[in-house]
């Protein structure tokens, strides 16, 4: 994999995320929420942006979390994207090529075995493969 990442620092205009963290001290999930529950619009990359991404940049709440489970939320044409955690410094901590099957809706990343774990800032980020494929949804709210 050889992918540009295109980090944004979106303050209005988020991809459409969720993340569920587990806290190894309490061993309960935690929901981690940038979103207000509707898309207002949908993204994909253009051929010539394969090997480009799209991140979140989220914060732990906690000095030492488990991701559990992160999801997109797929508005149409779900086909095969790679599914990519960063650290704070922008380095890859987990990639995963996965591909969805349905559209308007989200999609899960089951993380729970991965053992990935964070603290501070890290990003969750989508990697197109495919020419405008998937489309996700973003919030302007």
């Amino acid at each position: 994999m050889s992918g540009k990442a295109l980090f944004l620092t979106i303050f209005l205009v988020i991809m459409n995320a969720t993340l569920f963290l587990g806290t190894p001290v309490s061993g309960q999930q935690e929901k981690i929420v940038y979103d207000d529950g509707s898309a207002e619009y949908q993204w994909c990359k253009i051929e010539a942006g394969i090997g480009d991404m799209y991140a979140v940049r989220f914060t732990s709440p906690h000095q030492h979390s488990k991701i559990v489970k992160f999801r997109y939320y797929i508005t149409g044409s779900p086909d095969s994207f790679w599914a990519v955690v960063f650290d704070s410094e922008r380095n890859y901590i987990f990639e995963k090529e996965v591909k969805p099957r349905s559209s308007n809706a989200w999609f899960n990343v089951d993380t729970a075995e991965e053992n990935i774990f964070v603290e501070g800032d890290f990003y969750i980020a989508i990697e197109y493969i495919v020419a405008k494929k998937p489309k996700i949804g973003y919030d302007t709210k």
